[in-house]
This record gives structure tokens, C-alpha cells and sequence, in this order.
């Protein structure tokens, strides 16, 4: 390997000069007047990488030539330049590369021939259908390959579909596979679906009784959903009479795809419109569940219909859902046949449910969102066991759905059959606990209730205490009597009871707070929470806070029910002795007076030093808070705490975001408080830079959490200054991070991380830096292999 000749750099340079330079309306419609010899001669004489990337350059001259030289790379040794060639042509759509891109369909590469097809599509040229066809014909053993060979056959059948005014026979034949009820391997039906969108496309009768006869196996079978669909779409467009097909909700059900979308955005998408559609939806939706394909992307488009089931509701909904879940489980199971883990997953009869928690946990969240009621609750719980996160996220879900589309008594129902009176065999602790969490949240007498009988019956003790946790906090519910009651009952913590009378800050409570005091066996905490109460509802309060302040710093949750001069500088002091300082400019905070608020500040304060970051997440933490208190006095020092918090969270992140990052600093979010404060970020970056070089040094083996990996590299470019120099030395020669370079006849390993922290020092010192490779070999700041031949 060779370095690329200063003639490539000179040729390609000229060529992006001359872009530049001419107007953007004269560059589109006419192109590059100049450089077609430049460039002809960087094709010439360069390596395939160079060739390759020399194309839509040479595309873009206004020169005659210009076609002609594209069809010549299409006899290109190397893949990368055929394809390159053949998408240039397909842009250009010129039609003297017609015959050309119809022998490029027998091309051995699959990206070539995809782009062949589609530049035949765009000329037009309706006598290439004889060569598409050979081409499906001949690349039929393949169709199950990969994503580029499944794309050429694609845009072949597209091509015909445009391009042909009949079906071919040879395509027609294509579904005999289907029409005769053969078994189909699951990697074809795509391919069957986009013979059938040809055929409805071109919308020749001669294809009808194929494609009816394919109908009537699919809907018998039920074997893949979009192919099913197809073939119904193509059979309404070449008989409209006598297929006729207006199914928006099958529409919306077959356009469902999952890549790279988030679950709010497939609700978006699919899930609202379908609810929208309201009953008329239902029975499409109940013959999509009907189809038995397992892929993803087939389960989620399930899924979507039964989400929107859920939020259509009513009665008609929660039948199918119903019919559904039945048929997720296996009847009678016998105990042998039973594995340990799936013991879990028996329902009631001994029903089995294998492999279903997602399906299930989505179904049982949208029957009770179509019919909240007492029975569907019954129903949920003796269903829900399933793992133990797939129970709390039912849970989760459902009290997102209240009280829109679950009425709060149907919630609070649900909650307590899983709580009273004890949580059933099956149910996660973790699901039970969720449950009194949520009562709590939802408040009301209904809830309440339910609450206070945990509290004063269960034998759970865990239970118990998120009772008198939840008590504590529930709206629309008079606690105390319950509270009062739960103060007499020793086997119940007085530490939670005391929370939760103070919480309320109900005086009525004294008499309670005052019994568990005279108690025999109550620990240091419970001691402290009743005369934190006790102080906070006004019952002999300097003595009941003396009892707070003498057990400092341990005391400071309970210290925030105090608001007295003394107990303010009794905790402002453990910062002057080093103790706590964080936990207690919170508890000062949350005392929320003027004077504790400013002692607060004044203890945050004390702890940034922008000179000595330290720990950028704690620096973040405390900033904030700062910020956030001097935003409470009105303080004009709120700006300069928030810009040290945002360069904080803005310097980590630029190591956290890997290769994906953006190529300039400008473009990162924050980076206009860098800017205000960039010796900060400076000193922050040289910390975590520093750490993870010493980290990376210490380990066996190369680990990519300590390794750099570019973002940070980039990011300081913004704000150099010779600090930086030794870190970037040491990246220079330490760094691990490698990156793969796809060559034509190898996949090069180079430092990219290393190559760009030499081109920085270059640039910024103006003495020449290098790196030397994992090769062994020595390069210049900056290198990489497109760069060789």
C-alpha cells in the first residue's frame, strides 16, 4: 500500500473548488461545466475506494462524456464502483444506458442489480421486461439471502409491474406454492407478498384465478398476514367487482413496521388511528390475530391491534381480546410436561402458558381498559402470573390508563384483589408492593379504605409499611382515625405510623404520637420520628427538636419538619465539620424558610470550586441544586451555578456518545455555556480523559467503557489551550480504540481516536504530530486508509 499521490488530491480538489464556486442554480441545471479530465484521471489511476467515491463527482460535469464513462464502470472490477456507476445512471435516466443496465441485471452483485432495475424503471424502457423477468427467474434460489438480495428483487418486480402492460406467466406461476397449500418457508413470504403487489399493479385479469386460488389457502391457513393482504389488494384492483376490498384498518395494520420507531411512536402511527376507526375496526383486527406468524415484527403488528382493541373498549372489543388470551393457553397440562420454569406460568385448570409474557401482559392491560369491571379484574389476577417484571409493568400500565380510559374504582379494585387479603400465590412481591403504591397515588375513601385495612389485618410486614407509608400521603382520605388506631397495635412499626402522622399534619394525632412514645421497646429511628412529628404539630416543640438535633447527622430526614433558628445552624454547621454537606443543604432546602434557604446556598457554594472539578456528576448534582435555590431568593449568581451544571452534564456526555456524535462542537447541545466557561470544561475533560487512560492501562484486555472513542476529540476542538496538550499526547500513544475500515479485499483496523488526536496537536501547536497505527506503521494526524491505494 501506497500513500495517495499529491496528482489524486490536486484532481479531487479542483473538482470540489469548481462545485463551490458556481452558483447553486446553475449547478442544477446544468452541472460542472470543468474537471471531467480530472476526474477521468483520479478513475484512471486510483484504488477502488478512490474510484468509488470519484463517481457522483464525475456525474455532476456537463460534459457529453459523461454517460458513456458511467457505462464503462459498470465493467468495473470492483462491486462498490458497478453499483456507484449504476446509481448514477439511474439519476441521470438517460435512456442511451437502457441497454447497459439491462445486461447490468445479470450483474453477480445484488446492489448493482437493485439499482439496474430501478434505473430501467425510471427510463422507461418497457423491452427490458423480458430481462427483469430472467433476472427474478434466475435469483429465485437467493430470495431468502440477505438485504441486498431481497432489494434487487424488490425493485426487479417493481420494475415489471411499471414497465409491463401483462402479467408474464413466468411471474404469474411464481404463487403456485401458495395457491396449492405447499408448506413455505417463513424467510419467503416477503417474497410471495411482492409477487403479488406486482401482479395487483399491473392489473392483468389472466393473474385473477391465481391469486384467488392463493386467497383461499391463505385465509384457511392463516399463515402470514401481509401476504394475505396483498393478494387481496391485488385481487381488488384487477376485479374491483368481484374482489372488492375497503378495509381501512386492514390498511393501517398492514403499513405497521417497528424499525427504529419507540413505542409512543407506533401508538402514534397505528395504534390511535386504528382506535379512531372505532367498531368498524374490530373484526379486521380479530382476522389479523388469527394469522400464526412468529417474526417480530409479525407479534408487534399483533400487538398494535390489540392496544387499539383496548381503546376502542366496549363489550364487542373485550370479547375478541378475550377469545385471544384464551388461545395463548394450553389446556390441562399434565404435571410431567410441566418444567420448573414454567410452573410459574399455569393458569387457572392447570392451563399453560408457554412463551407469552409480552402477548399476554399487552392483552390483559387492553381488556381492562375495554371493560374495567369487578369480573375483568378477577380475571387479570388470576392470569397475571407471568415474570415478575412483565406483573409490575401491567400494573404501570394500567395506572397510566386511569383515569382516561380506567375509571379509578376499577384501578383501586384491581390493586386490592392484589393486596387483600393476602397477595395471591403467583404474584411478585414486587407487583404487590406496586399495587399500595398506586392506591396511594389514586386517593379517594375507595382506596383509603383499602389501605387502612392493609395497615390494621395484613400479617405482611412489608405490606404494612407501604401502608402507613401510603396513608401518609393519600388525597381526599381522613387517615388519622386509621393511624391512631394502627399507634396502639405494638407489632406495627411506630416509625411509619409517626411518618405518616406528621405527613399529614393533623393535630388530632398527638394523642397517638404521645401513646407510642410511653412504649418499652422503640428504636432510636422510631424515637426520632415521633418527636419529629411531635415538633412539627406543635407538642412541646424545643424539647422534641432538642431530641432531633442531638442525634445529628443521623437525624436529617427528620430535621425537615424543623424550622427553628437553632435546628437551621445546627445542620448548616456538619458542613463546617465536613459531615454530610450535600444531605444537609437538602434538609435545609426542604425546611424552606428564607434563612435556611440562603444557608443552603451558602453550603453549595462552598462546594463548587471550578478551579478543582473534581467529580463532574457530583459538580452536576450540586450546581443544580445551587442553581435551583438561587432561583428560589432570586439570587443573580442562578445564571453562572446553572452554565457550571449544564458544561458538567455537557462534558460528560461527550463521552458517553461514542462515534455517533456530532463532527462539530458548535452542534452539541450546551455548548454556548461552554463557551462561557470553557477553562471548566477544560479541566473536566482532562479528569475523565485521564481516568479512563489510567483505567484502560490497568486492564488485561481492551475495554471499550474506558476506551475514547471520538465525540470527546471532537468537542475540544472548540475550545483548545495548551493544557490539553499532554492528555492528547498520551491518547496519541495509549489509546485502544480501533476502528474498522471496509477495504475491497480486506476490513483495515486503524486508531482513528489517535489519528484524530494528532491532527488536533498539529494543527493547534503547529508541530507536526504522528500516530503510529496497529500495523506498526507510522502516519501522519489525520490518516486514514481511504487514503492508500
Amino acid at each position: 500500500m501506497k500513500p495517495l499521490r499529491n496528482t489524486f488530491f490536486s484532481a479531487v480538489l479542483c473538482i470540489f473548488v469548481l462545485a463551490h464556486n458556481i452558483d447553486a442554480q446553475e449547478k442544477e441545471s446544468k452541472g460542472l461545466k470543468n474537471g471531467f479530465d480530472e476526474v477521468m484521471e483520479v478513475i484512471r489511476t486510483g484504488n477502488a475506494y478512490q474510484r468509488a467515491e470519484t463517481v457522483p463527482t464525475l456525474a455532476r460535469i456537463d460534459d457529453p462524456r459523461v454517460v458513456a464513462a458511467l457505462i464503462d464502470l459498470l465493467n468495473d472490477d470492483d462491486e462498490t464502483v458497478r453499483a456507484y456507476a449504476a446509481q448514477q445512471l439511474d439519476l441521470l435516466a438517460d435512456k442511451r444506458a437502457a441497454k447497459a443496465l439491462v445486461k447490468a441485471l445479470g450483474d453477480s452483485s445484488s446492489r448493482v442489480r437493485t439499482v439496474a432495475a430501478n434505473g430501467l424503471t425510471k427510463i422507461g424502457d418497457r423491452s427490458a421486461v423480458g430481462a427483469l423477468v430472467k433476472t427474478v427467474l434466475e435469483n429465485l434460489p437467493k430470495v431468502g439471502e440477505d438485504y441486498h438480495g431481497r432489494d434487487s428483487m424488490r425493485a426487479a418486480l417493481r420494475a415489471i409491474a411499471r414497465l409491463s402492460t401483462n402479467s408474464p406467466p413466468e411471474i404469474i406461476v411464481l404463487l403456485r406454492p401458495i395457491a396449492t397449500g405447499e408448506t413455505v418457508d417463513a424467510k419467503l413470504w416477503w417474497f410471495y407478498e411482492v409477487v403479488a403487489q406486482c401482479l395487483g399493479e399491473i392489473g392483468d385479469k389472466a393473474a385473477f384465478d391465481q391469486l384467488q386460488r392463493a386467497d383461499e389457502v391463505l385465509s384457511s391457513m392463516r399463515s402470514d398476514y401481509k401476504t394475505w393482504y396483498a393478494v387481496r389488494k391485488a385481487m381488488s384492483a384487477i376485479g374491483p367487482q368481484a374482489a372488492p376490498f375497503n378495509r381501512p384498518a386492514a390498511d393501517i395494520l398492514y403499513s405497521f413496521r417497528t424499525f427504529k420507531i419507540d413505542q409512543d411512536g407506533i401508538r402514534q402511527r397505528w395504534v390511535f388511528p386504528l382506535a379512531e376507526l372505532g367498531n368498524s375496526a374490530i373484526g379486521d383486527i380479530e382476522w389479523a390475530l388469527k394469522f400464526t406468524e412468529t417474526q417480530n415484527e409479525s407479534r408487534s403488528r399483533k400487538m398494535v391491534g390489540i392496544e387499539a382493541l383496548g381503546e376502542i373498549g366496549g363489550p364487542e372489543a373485550a370479547k375478541v381480546l378475550g377469545g385471544y388470551i384464551d388461545g395463548l393457553f394450553v389446556d390441562d397440562v399434565p404435571e410431567k410436561q410441566v418444567s420448573p420454569g414454567e410452573s410459574a406460568r399455569l393458569g387457572p385448570g392447570r392451563r399453560l402458558c408457554r412463551q407469552c409474557d409480552y402477548p399476554l401482559r399487552v392483552a390483559l392491560i387492553a381488556l381492562f381498559k375495554a371493560q374495567p369491571d369487578v369480573d375483568t379484574a378477577k380475571e387479570i389476577v388470576a392470569l397475571l402470573p407471568l415474570e415478575k417484571f412483565e406483573q409490575t409493568n401491567v400494573l404501570y400500565e394500567i395506572e397510566r390508563a386511569t383515569p382516561q380510559k380506567v375509571p379509578a374504582a376499577a384501578a383501586v379494585e384491581l390493586y386490592s384483589l392484589l393486596v387483600l387479603p393476602q397477595p395471591p400465590e403467583g404474584i411478585e412481591r414486587f407487583a404487590s408492593w406496586r399495587a399500595m403504591e398506586f392506591l396511594a397515588r389514586i386517593g379517594g375513601e375507595q382506596a383509603g379504605r383499602v389501605l387502612s385495612r392493609v395497615l390494621l389485618e395484613s400479617s405482611n410486614a412489608k405490606l404494612v409499611e407501604l401502608a402507613a407509608d401510603g396513608l401518609g400521603k393519600i388525597k381526599d382520605y381522613d387517615a388519622v382515625p386509621t393511624l391512631m388506631e394502627a399507634s396502639k397495635v405494638r407489632n406495627i412499626p411506630a416509625e411509619r405510623v409517626a411518618r405518616a402522622m406528621g405527613a399529614i399534619n393533623d393535630k388530632r394525632a398527638v394523642p397517638g404520637l404521645e401513646y407510642m412514645a410511653g412504649r418499652d421497646n422503640l428504636s432510636q429511628a422510631d424515637r426520632l420520628w415521633i418527636a419529629a412529628a411531635l415538633a412539627r404539630l406543635g407538642k412541646d416543640y424545643q424539647q422534641n427538636a432538642a431530641i432531633v438535633r442531638s442525634a445529628l447527622p443521623d437525624s436529617l430526614e427528620q430535621a425537615k419538619w424543623l424550622n427553628d433558628p437553632e435546628t437551621i445552624k445546627a445542620v448548616a454547621a456538619l458542613s463546617e465539620q465536613g459531615k454530610n454537606p450535600l444531605e444537609a443543604a437538602q434538609t435545609l432546602e426542604a425546611v424552606g424558610t428564607k434563612e435556611s434557604l440562603e444557608k443552603a446556598l451558602q453550603i453549595l457554594s462552598s462546594l463548587i470550586d471550578p478551579e478543582r472539578p473534581g467529580d463532574a456528576k457530583r459538580l452536576q448534582t450540586v450546581a443544580s441544586s445551587a442553581a435551583r435555590l438561587a432561583n428560589k431568593l432570586a439570587s443573580p449568581k442562578e445564571s453562572y451555578y446553572a452554565d457550571i451544571a449544564t458544561v458538567s452534564s455537557e462534558a460528560l456526555r461527550w463521552f458517553e456518545m461514542g462515534q455517533q456524535a456530532s463532527p462539530r462542537a458548535e452542534a452539541i447541545s450546551g455548548f454556548e455555556a461552554v463557551g462561557r466557561l470553557p477553562a471548566l470544561a477544560r479541566k473536566i475533560w482532562i479528569v475523565e480523559a485521564t481516568r479512563r487512560l489510567d483505567l484502560a492501562a490497568k486492564q488485561q484486555e481492551p475495554n471499550w467503557e474506558f476506551e475514547l472513542n471520538g465525540s470527546e476529540i471532537r468537542a475540544i476542538k472548540g475550545i483548545f489551550a495548551p493544557e490539553l496538550v499532554p492528555v492528547l499526547e498520551r491518547i496519541v500513544k495509549e489509546n485502544q480504540s480501533t476502528v474498522s475500515f471496509h477495504g475491497k479485499y480486506q476490513i483495515a483496523k486503524f486508531y482513528n481516536v489517535r489519528s484524530r488526536a494528532a491532527r488536533i496537536l498539529t494543527e493547534e501547536t503547529g508541530q507536526p504530530h504522528t500516530f503510529v497505527d496497529v500495523d506498526g506503521r507510522t502516519h501522519p494526524g489525520g490518516w486514514d486508509p481511504s487514503q492508500e491505494k
